[in-house]
């Protein structure tokens, strides 16, 4: 009997240590809006979409630019976004972080609070990342991971300050090659509203149910065995 207690409690410890993941957050920013009075992306917007995912754990979190609606030769000059104004940009870069994507050329990566102006007047940004080459082009896409203790996506969920331009904006993009000669410029900003999508967590009862029914089915056999 004692045994079979030690089964019965090792299958519901592994249903609830295996099978329960914590819960992630996905935000997901549109770039649809040219905000500089200059020349938008040929196709339809959004233009551009990015993503804040910290993948349910604290302190790792994956920002995510995909040009998703270029065409032809526009391209992708550069990034700015923010973060919650009780963080340090500065600290976060210094916590560390990796790049990687279809699109991994970049030129610089700056942070300081309040400093990085989109189209000069745009407002202020926290971020800038200045990408290389004019090679960020449709279909591509380019990540950071950070890995600051005690951050998460939602900490990214912030517009910029200042700005004559409307917003605030989450986060804004400089394209290039726009127009019918290839030779104008974008200025796009995501507003923020961003969506929200956090992954299904199994449901207590469900699991409950499960772990029941299999310990169920390990009494049965062990009952079988000593016929």
């Amino acid at each position: 009997m004692k045994k079979y207690l030690i089964l019965c409690f090792m299958i519901t410890a592994i249903l609830f240590g295996v099978n329960q993941p914590s819960e992630a957050t996905i935000l997901t920013y549109y770039f649809n809006l040219e905000f500089s009075g200059a020349v938008a992306p040929d196709g339809p917007s959004p233009w551009l979409t990015a993503t804040v995912n910290d993948e349910a754990t604290i302190g790792d979190v994956i920002l995510t630019l995909s040009a998703s609606g270029l065409s032809g030769k526009e391209h992708i000059k550069n990034w700015f976004f923010n973060i919650d104004t009780s963080l340090n940009p500065v600290s976060v870069i210094a916590g560390g972080y990796t790049t990687a994507g279809t699109y991994n050329s970049v030129n610089s990566i700056l942070a300081m609070t309040d400093t990085y102006k989109a189209d000069g007047d745009n407002g202020k940004y926290d971020f800038k990342i200045d990408f290389d080459n004019n090679d960020f082009t449709s279909g591509k896409y380019f990540s950071i991971t950070f890995d600051l203790i005690t951050l998460t996506a939602e900490d990214f969920a912030f517009g910029n300050v200042n700005s004559t331009k409307g917003g605030p904006f989450a986060m804004a993009s400089h394209v290039g090659s726009t127009g019918d000669d290839d030779e104008g410029s974008g200025w796009l900003a995501a507003p923020l509203d961003e969506s929200t999508t956090p992954p299904p967590v199994p449901e207590p009862a469900t699991m409950l149910l499960l772990g029941s029914g299999l310990v169920g089915l390990a009494g049965f056999g062990r009952k079988k065995l000593k016929k």
